[in-house]
């Protein structure tokens, strides 16, 4: 055969498995188009109701819903076994959203079940459906049978990628994080890391899950006290994720935090204060500034202030803390007293302690009306009250005070 020949022939055979991967996925896609109008039509019939005594009425319930689903799943879809298991997947996690995890795991469990015979055990339908089941148990605290099935996930997929893929990354990072949660930090940095070690060449097609990966593998850098690390995953993951999803993301203030918490640490106070600053302003602006969220990070940036001998503006905004909780809260809630309390003990370090008896008083008083006398949160803020006397100089009014609550708090 000679060159010219040759040349053709291979060309014609790159040409026909070109247009048979472009028909193999056309074909996918197809399916996978008629298996979710097959799924729609499916719901869009149990929310309607075929007649008035087969289908739900205006008084039904979510629950109802869902176990009429449920019921009809199997006979009506019998012979469509890939919208089944499908369908299982979304009605096993509206049980879990009503709060029926041990329904919502049974249903997913059948979804396991049909994708393995449909897809093979170590299909990613079927790692798919294990990640269902994952989140189900975490969501009812079960971490030990969350480890199983997500381990179980993570070696399906790297089975079916062995050099790697973003879908096997984000069932590590799952994997990792559940690790986290149980304080397992090793564990979870190294199933992590190796998420991030997945992503990092990808970083630019799968931009948002190697930005997740970076910040997610900080957080628990942080906790095991590698703050160099830490810092540097922190510092190329936030202005990634920032330029990513804005400003206005809802995780971007929870990192800014913990890079700030991170510099307090490290005693740089100076490099925290405008992480904290930033993070104030976007949880203010996300969910006022009498919200818990917003306390904490403000409670954070007091701290750094009265680090930098800046007591007075530290005073100020601890302040207007105060009154931001009373005014969301109103004046009887216990998040008032808490306020109060931080407010008073905030003046009793900066030596102002004259200034700190109204506060603390108050606390005392909301906490006992809030509380009762005998609540421990009580008995500490009467503790308080008591001290400040102490340092004012009032030692035969305030010792018995503190001694009393002192005595409660340790029987």
């Amino acid at each position: 055969m000679c060159i010219r020949d040759r040349v053709l022939t291979v060309q014609q055979a790159r040409t026909a498995r070109e247009r048979d991967r472009a028909n193999l996925a056309a074909a996918d896609a197809a399916r996978e188009a008629r298996n979710a109008q097959a799924s729609i039509d499916f719901l869009a019939d149990v929310f309607r109701g075929r007649n008035p005594n087969q289908g739900p009425n205006d008084t039904v319930t979510a629950l109802e819903l869902v176990e009429w689903a449920m019921e009809r799943v199997p006979t009506e879809l019998a012979d469509q076994p890939e919208v089944r298991a499908e369908l299982l997947l979304v009605l096993g996690s509206a049980y879990d959203n009503l709060g029926y995890g041990e329904r919502a795991r049974e249903a997913m469990a059948a979804s396991l079940e049909l994708r393995e015979e449909l897809h093979g055990a170590t299909s990613e339908e079927a790692a798919e459906a294990l990640g269902y089941l994952t989140q189900s148990f975490r969501r009812g605290r079960e971490f030990g049978a969350a480890l199983e099935t997500q381990r179980a996930a993570v070696e399906r997929l790297r089975s079916l990628y062995p050099g790697g893929d973003p879908r096997l990354a984000r069932s590590l990072m799952v994997l990792g994080t559940i690790f986290r949660d149980v304080g397992a930090l090793d564990s979870a940095g190294v199933y992590v890391g190796e998420a991030v070690a997945i992503l990092a060449p990808r970083a630019e097609e799968d931009p948002g899950s190697y930005t997740d990966a970076l910040l997610a593998l900080a957080y628990i850098r942080r906790g095991a006290g590698a703050l160099a690390e830490a810092e540097t995953l922190y510092r190329e993951g936030i202005p990634r994720l920032r330029a990513l999803r804005g400003a206005e993301d809802p995780e971007l203030p929870v990192h800014l935090n913990n890079l700030a918490y991170l510099l307090r640490v490290k005693g740089d106070f100076t490099g925290a204060e405008p992480l904290y600053r930033e993070a104030l302003a976007a949880v203010t602006e996300a969910f006022g500034r009498g919200h818990p969220s917003t306390s904490v990070v403000s409670g954070n940036l007091v701290s750094v202030l009265q680090a930098q001998g800046r007591g007075a503006e530290a005073d100020s905004l601890k302040s207007a803390d105060v009154e931001a909780v009373r005014a969301h809260w109103g004046g009887d809630h216990w998040r008032v007293g808490q306020a109060l309390t931080g407010l008073g003990r905030l003046r009793l370090t900066l030596g102002r302690v004259d200034e700190a008896a109204a506060p603390l008083e108050e606390a005392a008083a909301v906490h006992h009306r809030v509380l009762g006398p005998e609540h421990e949160w009580t008995l500490l803020a009467e503790a308080d009250v008591g001290a400040q006397r102490i340092l004012a100089g009032r030692e035969a009014e305030g010792r018995p005070a503190l001694d009393r609550a002192l005595a409660m708090v340790e029987g």
